[in-house]
C-alpha cells in the first residue's frame, strides 16, 4: 500500500510563496522585454517612388475577373490596350500613382500563406480576392504589391486601412493610405460619358425600329416634368413620373463596357434612334442596339442649329443724299447682343467638341434598365383607351 506523504503547514506555505515569487519574476522579465522591444514604427512602403512618378509609363492590374494595362503615350495620354486603346481617366491614374507613393506600412501581420485568403490577399490567378498592382518605366518594374481587404474604419484624416503584401515576400502588412486599385478596366475610365443633368434636358425624341415615334419636352428648365407632344387623339398620357423616366434616362447613366463602334452592328432594322436636346443648345443623337446579351449605345453631339433671325437686307439706293443732309451714323446698337450670341455659340461648339472626344467612334454598353427607359414604346406612355 502506497503511503501519501504529508506536507506540514509551514512547508505548504513555503511552496505557495515560492510559486508566487516565480510568477512575479516571469512577469517582471516579460515587462522588461516588452520595454526593450519597441513597437513597429510606420514606414513608407515605396520610399523612392515619389521622385519617379513622371517617369512611369505603364500600370498593370490583375484581379480574379480581369487583367489589363494602362499605358502612357508620347503625348501624355493614358490608354487601355485591352479596351481598344480607349482613354483612361487621367485624374484616376494620377491619384493612384500619388497614393501608391505615399502608402504607409503601419503593422506587420501574418507570414503564413495559408492565412492570405482570410486577409483578401489570395493570388488572383488562383481565384483569390487580392488585386495585383504594379507600375513600370520602360520595361522596368518600379513597384508592385497585392492589395487585400479594407477595414471599415478610416483614420482621422480620411485615409483607409487595408492589408497588403509584395508578391515575392511572405510578410503581410496593415497599410494606410488613399490607394484604391479598381479591379476592372471600366472603373479606370470616365463612365459618365453623356454627362447630362436633369436641368440640361429640354426634349427627348424616339424613333423606334417598330411602332410610332414620339417626343417628350418641357419649355423651360423651371418645369419639373416633361409632356408628351401631340398624343394620339382620344388617348391620355401616363402620369408625369412615367414620362420623366424616359426623358431623364441619361441622368446618372454609367457605362458598363466599351468597344470600337465598328465592332457593334448598328446597321440592322432593330436599332432605335434617340435625340436629346439640351437647354444649352446641344443635340445628342443616339443609336441603341441589343447585341451579344448587352445593350449598346453610340452617340454624337452637335450644336443645335440657330434659328434664322436676319432681316432681308435693305435695297441700296442710287440716290445721292442732298448736300447738307445729315448722314446716318452707326451708334453701335445691337453689337453687344451679337457678341453675346457669338460667344454663346462658340461655347456650345466647344461643349459639343468635348463630348465628341469621348463619344466619337465608340460604342458603350449601358445598363438594361436605362436601355428600356430610352426605348419605351409610345403605348407604354399612354393610359389604356377608354372603353
Amino acid at each position: 500500500m502506497t503511503k501519501v506523504a504529508k506536507i506540514s503547514t509551514p512547508g505548504l506555505v513555503l511552496v505557495v510563496v515560492t510559486a508566487i515569487a516565480v510568477a512575479g519574476v516571469a512577469y517582471v522579465l516579460g515587462t522588461q522585454k516588452s520595454r526593450v522591444s519597441p513597437a513597429f514604427i510606420p514606414q513608407m512602403m515605396f520610399a523612392d517612388l515619389k521622385g519617379q512618378l513622371d517617369e512611369i509609363d505603364r500600370l498593370a492590374v490583375r484581379s480574379k475577373d480581369a487583367a489589363f494595362d494602362i499605358v502612357k503615350t508620347a503625348r501624355g495620354d493614358w490608354l487601355i490596350p485591352q479596351k481598344d486603346n480607349y482613354p483612361a481617366a487621367v485624374n484616376s491614374v494620377r491619384a493612384a500613382l500619388l497614393a501608391l507613393s505615399e502608402l504607409e506600412l503601419v503593422e506587420p501581420k501574418t507570414t503564413r500563406p495559408a492565412r492570405y485568403p482570410a486577409l483578401g490577399l489570395g493570388a488572383p490567378q488562383d481565384g483569390g480576392r487580392g488585386i495585383e498592382f504594379s507600375v513600370w518605366r520602360g520595361g522596368q518594374e518600379l513597384a508592385s504589391l497585392v492589395v487585400g481587404d479594407r477595414q471599415q474604419a478610416r483614420t482621422s484624416d480620411g485615409r483607409a486601412q487595408f492589408y497588403v503584401r509584395t508578391p515575392a515576400v511572405e510578410q503581410t502588412w496593415m497599410a494606410r493610405g488613399r490607394l484604391d486599385v479598381k479591379p476592372l478596366a471600366i472603373d479606370w475610365m470616365t463612365r459618365s460619358v453623356l454627362a447630362l443633368s436633369r436641368a440640361d434636358i429640354a426634349a427627348f425624341e424616339l424613333a423606334p425600329p417598330e411602332g410610332a415615334a414620339y417626343k417628350l419636352f418641357r419649355p423651360s428648365p423651371d418645369e419639373t416634368d416633361v409632356a408628351l407632344e401631340n398624343p394620339p387623339q382620344g388617348r391620355t398620357p401616363q402620369p408625369a413620373y412615367t414620362l420623366n423616366a424616359s426623358a431623364f434616362a441619361p441622368v446618372g447613366l454609367l457605362v458598363e463596357d466599351v468597344r470600337r463602334a465598328d465592332e457593334v452592328d448598328f446597321s440592322s432594322g432593330t436599332v432605335a434612334r434617340v435625340v436629346y436636346t439640351t437647354f444649352g443648345g446641344i443635340v445628342l443623337e443616339l443609336e441603341l442596339a441589343a447585341r451579344d446579351e448587352k445593350y449598346w449605345m453610340k452617340a454624337v453631339a452637335a450644336p443645335m442649329p440657330a434659328p434664322s433671325t436676319a432681316e432681308p437686307a435693305q435695297q441700296l439706293s442710287d440716290e445721292t443724299p442732298e448736300k447738307g443732309a445729315e448722314a446716318d451714323v452707326f451708334d453701335g446698337e445691337g453689337v453687344s447682343e451679337v457678341e453675346d450670341a457669338g460667344a454663346s455659340a462658340a461655347k456650345t461648339e466647344n461643349e459639343a467638341a468635348a463630348l465628341n472626344r469621348r463619344l466619337a467612334g465608340w460604342a458603350f454598353a449601358i445598363p438594361k434598365y436605362k436601355y428600356d427607359q430610352m426605348t419605351k414604346p409610345l403605348e407604354d406612355l399612354l393610359e389604356p383607351p377608354a372603353e
